[in-house]
């Protein structure tokens, strides 16, 4: 049950990022940059959550749900989540707040400590390839991983 591959699945203006997890292990972090055609932005994204989840054979995704949104990125969202839905794979998600409570004491309220955190976990993520959504995935992706890993740890009791 713990060996499964999550995918966490950041969602900016102008950039898609989705972080792949085996156990708490981060695997590999995949980024796709977006147009600023809506359309094409749309048809990119499609594209590309369909070949990760195929190539890397996903079982679980999250989304973090963020207070505020965009009209883009909320479709943009959306649009990712339909495609993991039609493919079987269940969705969680996380509230931008239990993510930052999850990272630190007292509890984040931005997220620029968050991703230099994310940093710090992953130095790979510091290269320019990687964007702000690369760090917030894999973020998202490991407070997910440990919440289940919890849940399967306190059911087990």
């Amino acid at each position: 049950m713990l060996n499964l591959t999550l995918a966490a699945v950041a969602i900016q203006r102008r950039s898609a990022a989705i972080a792949l997890f085996r156990q708490t292990h981060l695997e590999e972090v995949l980024v796709r940059q977006l147009s600023t055609d809506q359309t094409k932005a749309e048809n990119t994204l499609i594209g590309f959550v369909r070949q990760v989840i195929e190539r890397h054979r996903v079982q679980l995704a999250v989304f973090e749900i963020a207070a505020k949104k965009s009209e883009r990125i909320r479709t943009l969202s959306d649009d990712a989540e339909e495609i993991c839905r039609s493919k079987g794979i269940p969705i969680t998600r996380i509230p931008e707040q239990e993510l930052f409570q999850s990272f630190a004491v007292p509890a984040l309220r931005r997220r620029d400590p968050l991703r230099k955190i994310a940093r710090s976990l992953w130095p790979i993520l510091n290269s320019p390839s990687f964007g702000h959504a690369s760090l917030d995935a894999a973020a998202l992706g490991l407070c997910a991983q440990t919440k289940r890993l919890f849940a399967l740890n306190s059911s087990q009791s």
